[in-house]
């Protein structure tokens, strides 16, 4: 026998082994959860439960019995020396002359601190000397340790799309917090003399050590002390984004500066220090291998704090945005919702170890398919990403290979990790007190409860302000136009998922069901034969363009705008002579994704919640399916062009869901254009650039739909070429009217460019139709300006035009949700039921319809069910292959 046959009997020897202990364990597992059930004794777990109460009650008992008056009294010094070295250094920090030019009052105020803060001093260093004990102050300096570690890597984290940030100038970036150290190490030394004065010259008495409750809650307080003084926080306060006391120091009101900052510093001091002695505990059970409350809360911030590094790590951008490298907030927000899903995890399975190790494998299994999604599409991990589980091996296809093995052997490092400690770590249960694991889960979950049902009040994207964390993060800037990604690196992932899981989409109606849907869709079925009778044209025979340019609105409709001429002469003539008028816009300055959205799929905004503020993100990339006007074309004859990021919006996403083949952009797109040069003195690509692009991928040949999103308008409004226009209004500052005649010579321009544009089409030997709108006004003007005619704030201009002719239909006032069935109403084209019913609404039950009569009312009810079961119920439409097909 071989040496190689030898190996191999062995390894075939072993391996049975351990196929046989596998079997046996499989076959004794089922009888011994059969023998726990069976000797389970509810009167015995009822008589546990009681005795952990009783114990529950004496320790609190002797807590009190240890709370002497002269304790408290002790105690109450503590907190007030510790609050008033805490103000001194904090006014030290705040109120800095290069920053503000300080009255008489407040430079009072800071001479006047000095006085407090030297008492202060003196008095921790009394009760420092009653603690001269080597592990008092180990303890001390392990905790300052630990809390210098924990500040800078939050700080690290917070400056990871910071490029410039050098993490290893540990003294550049303030590491060592010298303010507080400093204090702490004077207060540590009158401490010392005062003990050794005490020792030699007090010999009858022996030195007097605190009690352990004293000297831990001592511990407590000087550690939070040094957390509520952290640079990193009181910069967050300087920057007027916690509390008012920027605007008090700048409007020289010192007196309710002082009480607010007091009150500010006394409310951190305790959360901190109650933060502290938590850590303490915890530290202190971990020495004795046991495990405790304050132990699994510590581990769960400290997983919370790593796992944000990780999580944003994945979804890191270079550059910062309105000067910020992270939202405010956002860290805090994202660590305290961490933390509190591993405290709730911990809570209901009751093991520590086990917890502890499912909790670090899941949240490296999220950082890694985050920052693998992230560099595949540039879009962070969502939660309805999670259904791709159940295509588990479709999934693994898009994944390097080698990124799987490696992941697999991290679990099996783990697993045998985890089978070599049991039996030595941590055996305990987290705690046998039911109460306090029911207590606490109830309030995590009532946490998150409270929260995500704020954030689905959102009007407007606004929550109620005053929410700790809350509002300051949902408040400050809304990114949404920005896409999923920006968001997730600027306000964090966590954030992205408690708006996902927070906005319904859209309200149940009353009679959603099967059965309905089923009728629903004959009924259309049978409208769409009605239509089609008098139609003898296809949509696919010919090539579309829809082009949405960018905050095109003619001024003209503004009340109190003059103008030297007309800005959109040839735009106002081509809507004379084909079908055109006014388009409700559903946002003002911003929204552009919206119009887009309801353009493309002919599903209104209005239908959907008020929380929703970019439907194509938050509802489009969920949908199973998009009823797209370009479903009626190939893939590969579908084309969007949008010469500025493809991410925007997840454009990239939202149109590779659509099935197009193609989507030009300057960058994140599948194709770069040539051409991106901007008008002189302008900031983005020219219209003209856009329009060429068209013209440049139009095939003869070939029936194509464009979805076309033009840049040069967009805010900021800068132009230096020639123009022979102008624009004013009396109401608007020097610097508004700047903006409004720069503005007014841009869309001239695009005017022009248009005119140029539709002159090329005509000449094409192909039918061309052009769905053309402006998707909202600028956002300069002020809302004064619309209190005459509010309507005007809302309404852009728009017309559909072919190379061919078209009748001119009458629809001076639409929705951009219109635009798929007006577009089949203009060119004469058939319709399937589905825009059947779009032509129902269109024609009665629009937004240009005032009071609803009971017809009308049935079309716009028609539409809420079947927006509601394409973007939130259950699909049955899709299961009627003929709904959106036209017969």
């Amino acid at each position: 026998m071989n040496r190689f046959t030898q190996f191999y009997e062995a390894v075939k020897g072993r391996s049975a082994k351990k196929m046989q202990r596998t079997r046996r364990s499989i076959q004794t597992f089922f009888p011994r959860i059969k023998r726990k059930i069976e000797h389970f004794s509810l009167k015995t777990w009822l008589k546990d439960q009681q005795q952990e109460i009783l114990n529950s009650k004496e320790n609190l008992l002797s807590f009190w019995r240890q709370l002497t008056p002269a304790t408290v009294l002790q105690m109450v010094l503590v907190i007030i020396f510790v609050l008033f070295i805490v103000l001194y250094i904090f006014n030290q920090k705040m109120l800095v002359k290069s920053d503000y030019d300080l009255t008489v009052g407040f430079r009072q105020l800071k001479q006047f601190l000095l006085f407090p803060y030297l008492i202060s001093l003196a008095g921790i260093g009394y009760f420092i000397s009653r603690n001269i004990q080597k592990r008092f102050f180990i303890r001390l300096f392990s905790g300052y340790g630990i809390f210098l570690v924990a500040s800078y890597f939050i700080y690290y984290s917070r400056n990871i799309n910071n490029q410039d940030f050098k993490g290893w100038d540990l003294i550049g970036n303030h590491f060592f917090q010298w303010d507080y150290l400093l204090s702490l190490l004077l207060a540590i030394g009158l401490g010392i003399a005062y003990f050794a004065l005490r020792k030699r010259y007090v010999h009858r008495l022996r030195p007097s050590y605190a009690m352990p409750l004293f000297q831990r809650y001592l511990l407590s307080i000087l550690l939070g002390g040094a957390m509520a003084v952290d640079d990193r926080l009181v910069s967050l306060v300087k920057d007027s984004l916690v509390t008012g006391l920027s605007i008090e120091i700048d409007s020289y009101d010192f007196a309710a500066y002082f009480f607010e900052s007091l009150g500010l510093l006394l409310l951190v001091l305790l959360i901190f220090s109650g933060l502290a002695n938590l850590f303490l505990r915890g530290i202190h059970a971990f020495r004795r291998n046991q495990t405790s409350y304050a132990s699994v809360v510590c581990t769960s911030l400290v997983l919370g704090t790593f796992f944000n590094y990780t999580i944003q790590m994945g979804v890191r951008k270079s550059g910062a945005i309105v000067n910020r490298y992270v939202f405010p907030a956002a860290t805090l927000y994202q660590i305290l919702a961490l933390s509190l899903i591993a405290l709730l995890c911990y809570m209901i399975f009751n093991r520590y170890l086990e917890v502890t190790l499912f909790l670090i494998v899941l949240g490296a299994a999220i950082s890694t398919i985050n920052a693998i999604k992230v560099s595949m599409r540039n879009e962070p991990l969502l939660l309805s990403d999670f259904s791709w589980v159940k295509e588990i091996n479709q999934l693994l296809g898009y994944i390097n290979i080698s990124i799987v093995l490696y992941n697999v052997l991290g679990l099996i490092a783990v697993l045998a990790f985890y089978r070599f400690l049991k039996k030595h770590l941590f055996k305990d249960r987290v705690t046998n007190n039911m109460l306090t694991r029911v207590l606490t889960a109830v309030g995590v979950i009532a946490i998150f409860g409270t929260s995500l049902n704020t954030l689905a009040q959102r009007k407007g994207n606004i929550i109620p302000y005053g929410i700790p964390v809350l509002s300051q993060l949902n408040n400050w800037n809304n990114l949404d136009w920005m896409g999923q990604a920006s968001t997730a690196s600027y306000k964090s992932l966590l954030y992205v998922w408690s708006v996902e899981l927070s906005s319904p989409t859209m309200q149940k109606p009353a009679n959603y069901s099967k059965a309905r849907m089923e009728a629903l869709a004959k009924k259309y079925q049978k409208r769409a034969a009605e239509i089609n009778a008098s139609r003898t044209q296809n949509i696919n025979d010919q090539t579309v363009i829809f082009v949405l340019s960018e905050s095109l609105a003619n001024p003209d409709r503004i009340a109190g705008v003059t103008l030297s001429s007309q800005p959109l002469p040839f735009i106002n003539s081509v809507k004379e002579t084909s079908t055109g008028g006014l388009m409700k816009s559903d946002g003002y300055g911003g929204g552009t994704a919206n119009m887009e959205f309801q353009s493309l799929t002919g599903l209104p905004l209005y239908n959907l919640s008020s929380s929703i503020s970019s439907a194509m993100t938050q509802v489009g990339l969920r949908m199973s399916y998009v009823p797209s006007i370009s479903n009626l074309f190939e893939n590969k004859n579908k084309i969007a062009i949008h010469l500025g990021d493809g991410s925007t919006y997840s454009r990239s996403e939202f149109y590779k869901k659509l099935g197009f083949d193609t989507f030009i952009a300057r960058e994140n797109g599948t194709k770069t254009y040539k051409d991106t040069d901007a008008l002189p003195g302008g900031t983005f690509p020219r219209d003209a650039a856009t329009y060429d692009a068209v013209l440049d991928n139009i095939n003869t040949n070939q029936n194509q739909f464009f979805s076309v999103i033009t840049y040069q308008n967009h805010t900021p409004w800068t132009y230096t070429g020639d123009s022979d226009i102008s624009a004013s209004d009396a109401n608007l500052d020097p610097g508004l009217n700047k903006v409004l005649d720069t503005y007014t010579k841009l869309i001239n321009q695009t005017d022009q460019e248009t005119q140029t544009w539709l002159s090329q089409l005509s000449q094409i030997d192909k039918k061309i139709t052009v769905v053309f709108y402006g998707d909202h006004l600028p956002g300069y003007y002020p809302t004064s300006v619309f209190s005459s005619n509010p309507g005007s704030q809302y309404q852009t201009d728009y017309f559909i035009w072919s190379n061919y002719e078209t009748p001119k239909l009458d629809y001076p006032y639409v929705n951009s949700s219109d635009f798929p069935a007006e577009l089949l109403a203009v060119t004469q084209s058939k319709v399937s039921p589905y825009y059947a019913l779009l032509t129902d609404v269109l024609n009665n039950a629009s937004v240009d319809k005032g009071e609803l009569d009971a017809s009308q009312k049935d079309i716009s009810e028609d539409l809420k069910l079947v927006e509601y079961d394409l973007t939130t119920g259950d699909n049955y439409l899709t299961q009627d292959s003929n709904f959106f097909k036209v017969e």
